[in-house]
């Protein structure tokens, strides 16, 4: 858990309060996590892979799209976010599927 990625923060709340099972991967504290990250081609956080899906950042409509073909119905926090946090750092999951 990234404390300083109001992003990633979102996303994790966001899929818990959607009841959706997820894997967070810190790739500043784990090497899979840094493997997934650059071959993933991620520059910001969070990277999600959803079924074959890769979604780059917390874009809310590409999120959910991606969840409904799995089935899920992703439920969003709400976007507003405060002044002055950086949206790049260390965060990628792997969401709706097998790792």
């Amino acid at each position: 858990f990234l404390q300083w990625c109001p992003y990633c923060r979102k996303l994790r709340t966001s899929l818990a309060a959607s009841r959706i099972p997820y894997v967070e991967h810190d790739v500043e504290k784990s090497l899979q996590g840094q493997l997934g990250f650059w071959t993933l081609r991620g520059r910001g956080i969070p990277v999600s892979a959803i079924g074959p899906k890769i979604i780059y950042g917390y874009d809310v409509a590409r999120i959910a799209f991606a969840l409904q073909d799995l089935g899920y119905t992703f439920i969003p926090v709400s976007d507003q976010m405060p002044a002055g946090e950086p949206e790049t750092g260390a965060f990628s999951s792997s969401l709706g599927g097998s790792d």
